[in-house]
């Protein structure tokens, strides 16, 4: 299914994404890896300060690092890369090089860190988006992947992407008007690549998905 974007500004991109199984990740669940900065990520020091994190943002701790845990596919690194390019986005909640920027910083730099050393810029994004004390976990992943939905409290009815082909909408259709901030990545491209989302809109027989609709895939990885 080919789509287009309807809002896809200021978006921290998710990975190809693999569902979490069982209850929150624990430090002693992530999956091993024998380079250092995944190893960071099941250290003592890397709990202690995600701990600090989270309570300084007002967040669930463990909300936060099945966030991190959904985005890296499991990794845990903050090398991981969403696909082979390297202008890809990257690190624990996948940073595009938009939003690293507005961070101070740049891809490569995050990429190069110890993943202890990354959870500074995880909580200065969510900062800088004036992340709520007390946001649960779907409305934190909404912040994460689509901080521009929040800020503009787009409904759950809002189409996010859409089949060109589609005849439920009009090119004149206020919905209609794509505008990715990195064409290399957009939002449509990743619900129909990301079995996450796209097995949701084929069980619905869907050519277009909605704020509610990544909402509802999210519950589902909630617990």
């Amino acid at each position: 299914m080919k789509t287009i974007d309807i809002l896809c500004e200021d978006t921290v991109a998710p990975t190809t994404l693999e569902k979490p199984t069982g209850n929150a990740q624990s430090k002693k669940q992530i999956p091993a890896s024998s380079s250092k900065q995944s190893q960071d990520a099941s250290s003592d020091a890397f709990d202690q300060k995600l701990t600090t994190v989270a309570n300084n943002l007002g967040i669930n701790k463990s909300d936060l690092l099945r966030i991190m845990h959904f985005e890296t596919a499991g990794t845990m690194s903050p090398s991981q890369r969403a696909g082979n390019n390297p202008k890809a986005a990257v690190g624990l909640i996948q940073f595009t090089n938009k939003t690293a920027a507005d961070l101070g910083t740049t891809t490569d730099a995050l990429s190069k860190m110890t993943a202890v050393e990354q959870l500074d810029y995880v909580e200065k994004y969510y900062k800088s988006n004036k992340l709520q004390p007390g946001t649960g976990f779907v409305d934190l992943y909404m912040m994460t992947y689509m901080p521009g939905v929040v800020k503009q409290n787009k409904p759950d009815g809002f189409v996010l992407g859409i089949d060109p082909k589609s005849k439920r909408w009009s090119n004149e259709d206020k919905n209609a008007n794509p505008f990715p901030a990195d064409t290399s990545f957009t939002c449509a491209s990743n619900w129909t690549s990301n079995p996450a989302f796209s097995n949701y809109a084929d069980s619905k027989g869907r050519d277009f998905f909605t704020v509610g609709d990544v909402k509802k895939v999210m519950q589902g990885h909630r617990h």
